[in-house]
């Protein structure tokens, strides 16, 4: 199932897709495999849903060619998952130009189940989310240094899947599926109802959801969305006492602590830190 109003509004997001699978609890028990990705505000856009016996490689493979009718294969996409086998042999198929990332919670999660103990997980998550390969090299250095073995597992895992550093495509502030377990958590209540009930109260949501945000955007002033405005207001009072020598008219060279400096292109909307091209929003 795919409305029409969430196909539409698809081709104005990013093109990052984040697709997971969820039981269900009802009597004919099955799996509830989702499509979702994600709006300007922040907010989880679901796109498509469809129930199946159970997570498999055959149900992954059908999903994935149903969804390529409404979400073309492109050199530009994303496809966010969790670690299932079947996805990956799906996206192979019906999409090989589109990138794959894997969700760096469901990492940490492993990790943190292997290996017991919060140290080993926040390195992970601390490497996976760097920007820059200098920076993750330095943390995963130290992950090497300090636990060995956990770092052993995490070779294992190639470093385009996981880390933002090393992706090949664009995954902006996504790095894991947690869009994905917010609709599932969204869909708590009907997972033990029958199908055509369930999906009947998908559609219902679905429709409060758009029309409470379309009020929202008529209301907006200007094209910064709420979330958004939140975050560059932040970085403002982070940068508030940072040192700025012009270089260009566009250009500026930044200086922060311990000597560190980045430079700024304004019109490109880039810096050397790299975050400003990758979230979008200046850093």
């Amino acid at each position: 199932m795919a409305l029409a109003a969430c196909i539409s509004g698809w081709k104005h997001l990013k093109q990052v897709v984040v697709v997971d699978g969820t039981h269900l609890t009802g009597k004919y028990k099955g799996c509830l495999l989702t499509a979702s990705g994600q709006d300007a505000n922040y907010q989880v856009f679901p796109i498509a849903f469809a129930v199946v016996d159970a997570e498999s490689d055959k149900t992954w493979r059908w999903f994935f060619e149903k969804l390529l009718e409404i979400i073309s294969d492109s050199s530009d996409l994303t496809i966010i998952s969790g670690r299932h086998g079947g996805i990956a042999k799906a996206k192979k198929k019906w999409y090989p130009q589109s990138h794959h990332g894997a969700c760096l919670v469901h990492i940490q999660r492993n990790v943190h189940a292997k290996y017991k103990g919060s140290g080993q997980k926040g390195l992970v998550g601390k490497a996976g989310e760097a920007f820059t390969v200098f920076n993750f090299k330095k943390l995963y250095a130290r992950l090497k240094d300090v636990y060995y073995g956990c770092w052993e597992y995490m070779e294992k895992n190639p470093l385009a899947l996981w880390t933002r550093s090393h992706f090949s495509g664009q995954r902006y502030n996504l790095t894991s599926s947690n869009i994905a377990e917010s609709l599932n958590n969204a869909l708590l209540a009907p997972r033990d109802s029958p199908i055509v009930a369930m999906l009947e109260f998908i559609r219902r949501m679905l429709s409060r959801w758009l029309e409470c945000r379309r009020e929202t955007i008529q209301k907006m002033d200007g094209d910064v969305t709420e979330e958004v405005d939140k975050l560059m207001n932040l970085q403002q009072q982070k940068s508030a006492a940072l040192s700025v020598q012009g270089i260009s008219l566009w250009e500026v060279e930044v200086s922060y602590e311990f000597g560190v400096r980045r430079l700024v292109n304004l019109l490109n909307k880039t810096c050397s830190c790299l975050e400003f091209q990758t979230l979008k929003y200046p850093c």
